[in-house]
């Protein structure tokens, strides 16, 4: 069975990744449809002490994400060629603390009963680009480990993965259905000439 890292590397590695878009909202008679050449980016090696930060915060859960992290200090995906779009983005280490601050100011205005408290005390490592909502891993209590989708408009009581390696196994399988229905379809590509947001519909390589 393959490592995340290599699942990782493997699907980022694939070549001429594009997404087949429509102007979506639009009539049959009006409906377009756009090409947008899509890039995966991995960061370059993490440094020892960014690897010490990673460990310092995430405790006993750090092992799952050394793997990724000590080759690659975070990574995009479904990153859009002619702008500055893009799916997913694993944070790199040194913006894990401002991205959780952040994520936690989205918080303050629930009261302690509704408070999700995995949640607010978990690391925020990645983000939906330009959504303010953020991937969160809880470090205390029984959800401890597991990754949680922190949406701004409130949360998911459920778990997006169980841990980080199958975090990598769902943002990397079905494009498509994971950008437009599971994260709120923020991921709108650009055709460098007009103002069209063009929505993925298709999710091809090669």
């Amino acid at each position: 069975m393959a490592s995340a890292l290599q699942e990782l590397v493997a699907f980022a590695e694939q070549t001429n990744s594009s997404f087949v878009c429509t102007n979506s909202g639009r009539s049959d008679k009006t409906k377009r449809i756009f090409v947008a050449r899509i890039l995966h980016v991995l960061n370059a090696i993490s440094s020892a002490d960014d690897l010490k930060v990673l460990h310092s915060m995430l405790g006993i859960h750090a092992a799952s994400f050394e793997g990724i992290y000590a080759a690659h200090d975070g990574f995009v995906l479904y990153k859009d060629s002619l702008s500055d779009k893009a799916g997913i983005e694993a944070l790199p280490i040194c913006q894990w603390q401002e991205a959780g601050d952040d994520m936690r100011q989205w918080f303050e205005h629930l009261d302690d009963e509704s408070d999700p408290d995995h949640i607010r005390s978990g690391v925020a490592f990645a983000t939906v680009p330009q959504s303010g909502n953020y991937f969160v891993v809880p470090v205390k209590g029984p959800n401890a480990g597991k990754v949680f989708y922190a949406d701004h408009d409130g949360w998911y009581e459920s778990h997006f993965a169980a841990d980080f390696a199958e975090f990598i196994t769902r943002v990397t399988s079905n494009p498509v259905h994971l950008l437009s229905e599971e994260l709120g379809c923020y991921a709108r590509y650009s055709d460098g000439t007009t103002s069209i947001q063009w929505i993925p519909e298709i999710y091809n390589v090669g």
